[in-house]
Parts: structure tokens; C-alpha cells; sequence
């Protein structure tokens, strides 16, 4: 199912010309979809400073194989992130935020 596309107001990434649906999912952050593709990332509704901690972060179920939407905690395990929307953080040569783990937090059942 789509996001909601706010009609008041056209929303383009940089370089293109595609037309994104915009999903707030707290008062801080937003899910974009682009609708030809479907790809989904997440974005600030607010300044956020560096050092701030936007979300804890936890695994919702262990799994064998990689997906794109899974991290990698182990050399054969991998997790699905919760909150959900934290699996929309996009990758690249040059992040704008990144994940900090002093220890790991999960423990298998």
C-alpha cells in the first residue's frame, strides 16, 4: 500500500524529477516512497545536531540470509531492525548519521 501523497506540495529528489509520497512516522522523522519505483528511505522533519541519538535500536527477528533491509551482526546472522522505520536509513560513501553499538544489545533466544 502507498503512502498518503500530499497533494499541496510536489516532492523531487535531487537531480530528478520524481514524485515522492511523504509517511510522517514520528515528530522527528518521515518515510519517503518514490511511486515509480518503490523505494522508501527516511527523512528529518527537524534539525537534528550531531551527537543526537535519533532512535534505540533493536532486532525484531534473527535471520539467516541477507535481505536488503537487514544488518549484518555476525558472519552468518543478520537482524530486521525495530523500530521498523530505521530500516529505510539509505547507505553511502558519505552518511549523514551512522549506527553506534559500545556492545551489543542482542541476544539470541
Amino acid at each position: 500500500m502507498p503512502l498518503e501523497l500530499l497533494s499541496s506540495t510536489k516532492y523531487y529528489s535531487l537531480g530528478s524529477k520524481e514524485e515522492f509520497y511523504k509517511k510522517p512516522i514520528s515528530s522527528f522523522a518521515e518515510v519517503w516512497e518514490c511511486p515509480q519505483t518503490g523505494a522508501k528511505s527516511l527523512h528529518a522533519r527537524i534539525p537534528i545536531s550531531q551527537g543526537d541519538v535519533i532512535s534505540q535500536l533493536c532486532g525484531r527477528e534473527f535471520i539467516m540470509s541477507p535481505n536488503y533491509l537487514s544488518v549484518q551482526i555476525d558472519d552468518e546472522k543478520h537482524i530486521l531492525l525495530e523500530p521498523e522505520f530505521l530500516q529505510f536509513i539509505n547507505h553511502g560513501c558519505d552518511p549523514t548519521m551512522h549506527v553506534c553499538m559500545p556492545a551489543c544489545p542482542f541476544v539470541q533466544g
